[in-house]
């Protein structure tokens, strides 16, 4: 197993150029127990254009093999 972890970042980009971009949550599936969320934001949040939000995820494994997780994010995008 990883006694460190290793970081992993997402990032949530508003590519428009006048509105903001809302994200009201944010939901993470899949083999969630080796990962972790280091900066959940508050919401809603708020993006302004051309910005964006790097989500920061600790993968720490307990055991071999592959892993995956889903990040679904939830906006005022559609």
């Amino acid at each position: 197993p990883v006694t460190k972890g290793i970081v992993e970042i997402q990032n949530i980009t508003n590519n428009g150029v006048e509105a903001d971009l809302e994200v009201t949550n944010i939901n993470i599936t899949g083999d969630i127990t080796d990962f972790t969320l280091l900066n959940k934001p508050n919401f809603p949040l708020v993006i302004a254009p051309n910005s964006n939000y790097n989500l920061e995820f600790t993968f720490k494994p307990t055991n071999t093999g592959s892993r995956n997780i889903k990040v679904n994010v939830l906006s005022d995008a559609g």
